[in-house]
């Protein structure tokens, strides 16, 4: 009988093999990169809202990707590390997977990429300046890796790997100041328009008796 760590080791390959032969030639590249995007942090609530992107060539036509790096046996990267020590577990092509939402050329890329993008929220328990990082997969056995967004990173497998112990993959963060950004203080004028518009008028008055007596 075959576990699920099998079942699951065994899918793992048959997709990264459906991959590459999707990748068509030498030259071709089916990740391009992995994105974090802060779209609000609430400075009282310290919630911070952000959205993760994963870019594949046009040449890949998933309708989901994967989000974190997982080896079949167990998780190397998660999808989000959202730096306080919580973490959102990977997700994989398919249902789990993150959706596709459009093609486009990002800033950098070196053509029409697709991008699969899935929004993410999370509270933290205490201000402070968060470093949030978001994996994916990425397979390099082809050619040198074309990343414009993102960096290469590697970990160790856990239990048992096709990767000979350290999987290389993709890894981006951004910062975000969780309650720690303050208000600028707006000074309130003491005394208000009206109020000088009036003391003006006073004054006018006075000088005209002073010179009429003068």
């Amino acid at each position: 009988m075959v576990s699920r760590p099998e079942r699951r080791l065994g899918v793992f390959c048959l997709m990264v093999a459906a991959m590459l032969l999707l990748a068509g030639s030498a030259s071709a590249q089916w990740i391009s990169g992995v994105k974090v995007t802060l779209d609000d942090v609430d400075q009282d609530a310290l919630t911070v809202d952000m959205t993760a992107s994963v870019f594949y060539t046009t040449g890949v036509t998933f309708a989901t990707a994967f989000l974190g790096v997982d080896s079949g046996f167990g998780t190397i990267a998660p999808a989000v590390d959202w730096g306080d020590g919580s973490t959102i577990a990977p997700y994989w092509p398919g249902g789990s997977g993150i959706p596709f939402d459009q093609i486009s050329t990002p800033p950098g890329a070196p053509g029409p990429m697709r991008a699969y993008r899935m929004a993410f929220s999370h509270a933290y328990g205490v201000a402070g300046d968060y470093n949030i990082s978001a994996n994916s997969h990425f397979t390099g056995g082809i050619s040198p890796g074309i990343v414009f967004t993102g960096f290469t990173t590697t970990a160790p497998t856990p239990t048992y790997s096709i990767f000979s112990g350290v999987q290389t993959f993709l890894v981006n963060s951004v910062v975000a100041p969780v309650g720690t950004l303050t208000t600028p203080t707006v000074e309130i004028d003491t005394v208000s328009d009206v109020g000088l518009l009036i003391l003006a008028l006073g004054l006018g008055i006075a000088g005209f008796f002073l010179l009429r007596r003068s």
